[in-house]
């Protein structure tokens, strides 16, 4: 971990904890300190995402709630700075559990989310460049990458938080049969701990 990266984190804490100090929920705390995290482009979230082998960042994000045992997620989303919020959006303002691909970034951008910036963080600029590739040119990206070995800096994870505000109890309604394409109703999902794409 870089110094700048820790001190990322301790500030995060410090939104955090504040939130859940004044009496706000533990699930706007999540959110907030995560967007922090994917604000900063010093981490593999939001700003900092890796790029896949076509050169795009696409990314996952998924938040779950104690009260009603709610859960949103997106995957495979693209150009959104905070895939957080688009997640917490799902849980809250659809009947679904989890947005794929275009139908998530499509609903992030109905939800008027930050858009991502197309300048990359200094830190997380690995100076490669990725032109436009076909099918047969990505599999020869993907068997070079598996045979080249990662430099240790180019090597972690995702960002994550988890915050408790008070115990309660509560069930989660049923799944919903009304589902857009791309979405997904299935309660079993909400147990799936989402990373972003590396």
């Amino acid at each position: 971990m870089t110094p700048a990266q820790a001190t990322c984190l301790a500030d995060a804490l410090v939104i955090g904890y504040a939130i859940l100090e004044q009496g706000g929920p533990a699930l706007i705390a999540v959110e907030c300190t995560i967007g922090l995290l994917e604000q900063s482009g010093l981490f593999n979230a939001g700003r900092g995402a890796n790029r896949q082998l076509d050169g795009v960042q696409r990314m996952d994000a998924s938040i779950m709630e104690g009260v009603q045992l709610g859960a949103g997620a997106v995957a495979s989303i693209e150009g959104i700075l905070h895939p957080i919020t688009a997640a917490r959006l799902v849980m809250e303002d659809t009947p679904h559990v989890l947005l794929v691909g275009l139908q998530a970034t499509k609903f992030a951008q109905h939800c008027q989310l930050a858009p991502l910036s197309k300048a990359r963080s200094p830190r997380r600029n690995t100076g490669r460049s990725f032109p436009s590739t076909s099918a047969a040119q990505t599999l020869r990206l993907y068997r070079a990458m598996l045979k080249s070995q990662r430099t240790r800096k180019d090597q972690h994870g995702t960002v994550g938080a988890v915050a408790l505000d008070r115990w309660r109890q509560g069930l989660r309604p049923g799944a919903s049969i009304r589902c857009c394409r791309g979405g997904s109703a299935t309660a079993r999902l909400s147990a799936v701990a989402c990373m972003r794409t590396i």
